[in-house]
């Protein structure tokens, strides 16, 4: 750039003269014009020697980054290395205490097995004899488990049950069409069976007495003739659900109610009268007084 400026004005400086009739001669002529060339040729050569410098100057500032990448990658891998080394060291240190507690361990090991074979006849009877004790405990705990299994699976001579199958089905009928009053805590008289499986019901009971001990499902009925009646599942005298039915205003009106629970063997389950009394059930041979149940699975524990 600074080249061809000098140029423009070396030309504009001729013309200048040119112009005022400045006459030189032929000789200063071609001196001036050899300069001239001379002038241009040396301002061409440092245009490319500046452009040169030009170029090796980017070319330093790329090597010098990438002299300052080297070094901070070589600082890393300096780090880096001296990190590795004190884990090596901490590797080592571990490594032989490890060395040393298994030497330690395996010379107590040594020790408990010279005590073992020092002393080893007699532990060994020793332990056979209780071996043998504890098998023999084991066989008397087992058969007596098994008796007192097969006694539970026994039914009640009382009841003459031959099995462990235990259902019925009783209903009330003497009653005749109308009411029948029952005062509170009475129980209900259902005195036709049905359905009698096990001998559990005692009809003069008016209840069942569980030949079993294990889970039963009992369920009841209660009809009701122009009165509120309320009744109760009740175990040994112990509550187990009540039944609410019936109202002054509806001629007759039928609820149930169901409970499922363990029963012992010889407890008895019946269903009175709840509350101050009973008047208005109704009853006849159309079952609309009724209980029944059944066992659902036996408890094979001691009664």
């Amino acid at each position: 750039m600074t080249f061809l400026v000098i140029l423009h004005l070396l030309f504009a400086f001729i013309l200048y003269k040119s112009a005022d009739g400045y006459e030189s001669p032929d000789s200063n002529s071609n001196s001036l014009q050899g300069q001239l060339n001379e002038l241009v040729h040396t301002m061409a050569e440092y245009k490319a020697k500046m452009d040169r410098t030009e170029r090796m100057e980017e070319r330093l500032r790329k090597a010098e980054q990438s002299v300052e990448k080297l070094e901070l990658s070589l600082h890393l891998a300096n780090v880096q290395l001296k990190n590795a080394e004190k884990r090596i060291e901490l590797l080592e240190k571990e490594l032989k205490t490890s060395r040393q507690d298994f030497e330690y361990s395996d010379k107590g090991e040594n020790q408990e097995i010279e005590k073992r074979n020092i002393h080893g006849n007699g532990e060994n009877r020793q332990q056979n004899e209780n071996e043998s004790s504890i098998n023999i405990t084991r066989k008397n705990r087992l058969s007596n488990l098994q008796l007192e299994g097969l006694e539970l699976t026994k039914a009640p001579k009382n009841r003459g049950s031959t099995h462990d199958n235990v259902a019925f089905s009783v209903y009330w009928s003497k009653c005749g069409v109308g009411n029948i009053p029952l005062n509170g805590g009475e129980t209900i008289p259902f005195d036709i069976v049905e359905l009698n499986d096990g001998n559990g019901f005692d009809t003069s009971m008016h209840a069942l007495i569980c030949p079993l001990t294990g889970t039963y499902f009992f369920t009841t009925t209660v009809t009701a003739w122009l009165h509120k009646v309320e009744t109760e599942i009740v175990v040994d005298g112990i509550s187990k659900a009540v039944l609410t039915t019936g109202n002054p205003h509806d001629e007759n009106l039928q609820s149930s109610q169901s409970a499922l629970f363990r029963c012992r063997q010889n407890q008895r389950v019946l269903v009175r009268i709840w509350g101050n009394g009973g008047v208005g059930i109704q009853c006849d041979v159309g079952h609309f007084t009724s209980f029944s149940g059944y066992l659902l699975w036996v408890e094979f524990t001691s009664p």
